[in-house]
């Protein structure tokens, strides 16, 4: 119901600081030169964090300023066994030059955020590179011998464009009337995409295990927590169930230090 509601307020909105084009279809000339499509993106593309800290990505979007883009809608989706979402915040991109801008973001499902975000003034276009929203997580999984990841699933997306009426390519001659008109996901190359849809382009979390000592931090602590546990086994005195990454499982040894090296160098 939110959804809606705001949505038909976009439309609305943008009804009244803008014109209806012309109710004629028009083919767009095969002679015009699209700038390229726009794209949303997680960035970074590749997160990794240790247990227990708070880490944060955003969903940007690439766009030239003749897209115009007046409203998003969106879905991230992630293991919320793994991270858990601690907050959810429009980003810049469609405040661009002061525009005033309204929507939600819907974290009521577990692993899944809704939002849906627009503007209702255009006084410069939203172009660029730029963020949509920002999500902070918080890495609550418990420790796995095994590498753990997920991925940061971009879905459902849809972009608004401002009214221009007086062009007369698409996408702004889709339909009989179009108060905003928009660029529909595709995610194939161009071509045989067609130049004014937008394609995602989503990205990873995975834990990093190398935080032996459990400070959020990976550095030389860690290593000294490290050099503690090796060659010891399970039930040994000076045991770190956090040392053992590697089989065989239950001892700590030299693939357990190779493991490490690699987590330790790329934290």
């Amino acid at each position: 119901m939110k959804k809606q509601i705001v949505n038909a307020m976009v439309i609305a909105l943008l009804f009244i600081s803008s014109f209806p084009i012309s109710m004629t279809r028009r083919v767009a000339s095969q002679e015009f030169q699209y700038p390229p499509r726009p794209y949303i993106f997680i960035d970074p593309a590749s997160k990794g964090a240790a247990i227990g800290q708070i880490f944060t990505v955003n969903v940007k979007i690439n766009a030239s300023s003749f897209w115009d883009v007046s409203e998003y809608e969106l879905t991230v989706e992630y293991n919320s066994t793994i991270i858990t979402l601690l907050n959810a915040t429009e980003g810049g991109f469609l405040k661009q030059g002061g525009a005033s801008t309204f929507g939600f973001n819907d974290t009521s499902v577990p692993g899944v955020v809704h939002a849906v975000d627009a503007k209702v003034s255009d006084p410069v276009p939203s172009s660029g590179v730029d963020t949509l929203l920002t999500l902070q997580f918080n890495v609550t999984c418990q420790f796995s011998h095994q590498p753990i990841s997920c991925n940061l699933e971009l879905k459902n997306t849809d972009i608004m464009l401002w009214v221009h009426p007086e062009r007369n390519i698409a996408p702004w001659n889709w339909t009989l009337i179009t108060i905003g008109p928009w660029s529909p996901y595709d995610p194939r190359p161009v071509p045989p995409a067609l130049p004014y849809t937008h394609y995602t382009v989503g990205g990873t979390f995975s834990v990093n295990l190398g935080d032996v000592n459990n400070d959020g931090a990976i550095n030389l602590q860690d290593l000294v927590s490290f050099a503690s546990a090796y060659g010891s086994n399970a039930g040994s005195p000076n045991w770190n169930e956090r040392a053992d990454l590697a089989p065989p499982f239950g001892q700590i040894s030299l693939t357990d230090l190779v493991t490490f090296a690699v987590y330790h160098n790329n934290p």
